[in-house]
């Protein structure tokens, strides 16, 4: 019987073969429409997984209804991640359990990409592959940190896909010498959201230069008035990058 770490090499050799053999590239694949909306939305009582890596006060806007609004260059880069991950999904396909799984509690929910017996998958699409797991984004960790506590599952795999090279992967396992671990990071994080005040300027910082829900931020307008509008230009300044 086939262990989950051969079904996943499988999985991603397959997908190799096929983008090589096809001549697959990004500017092959047809990307889906994105744009921003002005639509407001309706309130949440619970923090999406995907959105847990950022500011606790831009999740709290969203789940107020806030509606995000993305730079021209993130909306063409979040339309071409999607068509990667949609492309390796159905090709994939036959490999998984389950795919695009919804899990739900009183404070999270998520839809984890993939599962395979008792192990989920998380599809990324990257300029540039982590090497090692200190290469991940941060973010990310609280991502798959909210899966291990919603799906109960006991590992998890990150499959970095290269954009400018789709056969290019790498492969990242999570078990369980991490996974108490990282429930506990988004526990916390989780903790952190809904106990944030959404005027708490400690959580203004370089990170709101181009944030989603810079619009509508209360913290960031404070600070903008504490320091007599001076925020763009201490962002920008190169101790803060």
């Amino acid at each position: 019987m086939k262990n989950t770490d051969m079904i996943i090499g499988e999985a991603v050799e397959f997908f190799k073969k096929y983008v090589m053999e096809r001549n697959i590239t990004l500017d092959r694949l047809k990307l889906p429409e994105r744009k921003n909306s002005t639509r407001p939305r309706k309130k949440k009582t619970q923090i999406n997984a995907s959105s847990l890596g950022r500011c606790p006060v831009a999740i709290r806007l969203e789940m107020e209804g806030h509606t995000p609004q993305f730079e021209e260059f993130v909306l063409k880069r979040m339309a071409e991640g999607t068509a990667i991950h949609d492309l390796f999904q159905s090709i994939t396909e036959r490999y998984w359990d389950g795919i695009e799984e919804r899990y739900t509690d009183s404070q999270l929910v998520g839809h984890i990409d993939g599962r395979v017996g008792n192990a989920f998958i998380e599809i990324k699409s990257t300029s540039t592959l982590p090497q090692k797991p200190e290469d991940i984004f941060p973010k990310y960790w609280y991502q798959v940190g909210a899966y291990f506590r919603l799906t109960g599952l006991d590992s998890g795999y990150f499959i970095f896909i290269d954009k400018a090279d789709l056969s290019n992967i790498r492969v990242f396992r999570m078990g369980h010498n991490v996974k108490d671990q990282l429930i506990q990071l988004a526990n916390k994080k989780v903790e952190e959201v809904f106990s944030t005040n959404l005027t708490d300027v400690s959580f203004v910082g370089n990170h709101c230069n181009g944030c989603p829900m810079r619009h509508a931020c209360l913290a960031l307008e404070k600070h903008k008035e504490n320091s007599i509008g001076q925020l763009d230009k201490w962002i920008n300044s190169e101790q803060n990058l």
